[in-house]
């Protein structure tokens, strides 16, 4: 009974998960339009998917009831089946995924925030495979405390955020003649250019 009730459960996290890529790919959608309104248009479209996703899963749903009367099992009941069967593997599965999201929001993030101080940054490369850590190095246009000011003032904000124990963001700054040295890394595929 156990084991169907953890199996149960890792269903509906993945369910959640469905339901939380989709916003991320809503948000996403949404950050690249310009807003002409405050309107509730995220909204609208975050419970169209659910009313979608879900409408999606009552026809699977029935498609492999029926497929399962003639012992027929389709791709929507093996899914069912296999968080049932191992409910842990389902759980991690789905964490994984979605903290995979969530640095691909955080980068995103990041990404935006250098590209507006464009005026004070020369370069900005981003490493890669770093496991959850989020760093980047860039060159500064001039080194001095005043133009670092934004910068940390970035990262002090984030380090009070609920993310920042789990998903560290490093920004670090390297004098311009050493950005030329990092072309091997970029080859190697350790770096990239971010501008």
């Amino acid at each position: 009974m156990v084991a169907m009730e953890w199996g149960v459960l890792s269903f509906y996290c993945l369910i959640l998960f469905l339901f939380v890529l989709h916003l991320f790919k809503i948000f996403n959608k949404m950050k690249s339009k310009v807003k002409e309104s405050t309107s509730n248009i995220e909204l609208i479209e975050a419970v169209e998917f659910v009313k979608d996703v879900f409408g999606d899963m009552q026809e699977q749903a029935a498609m492999s009831s029926t497929l399962l009367n003639l012992n027929i099992q389709d791709s929507f009941s093996k899914m069912i089946n296999d968080s049932i069967s191992n409910p842990l593997r389902t759980s991690f599965s789905a964490l994984k995924s979605i903290e995979s999201l969530i640095l691909e929001q955080l980068n995103s993030y990041v990404v935006g925030f250098l590209v507006s101080h464009k005026d004070i940054i020369n370069n900005a490369f981003q490493f890669k495979n770093n496991g959850g850590l989020i760093h980047y190095t860039i060159t500064l246009k001039n080194d001095s405390l005043l133009i670092k000011e934004p910068i940390l003032n970035f990262l002090s904000q984030y380090e009070r955020s609920a993310y920042a124990s789990r998903f560290p963001i490093v920004i670090q700054d390297i004098p311009s003649e050493l950005a030329d040295d990092l072309s091997h890394e970029i080859k190697l595929g350790k770096l990239e250019l971010v501008f």
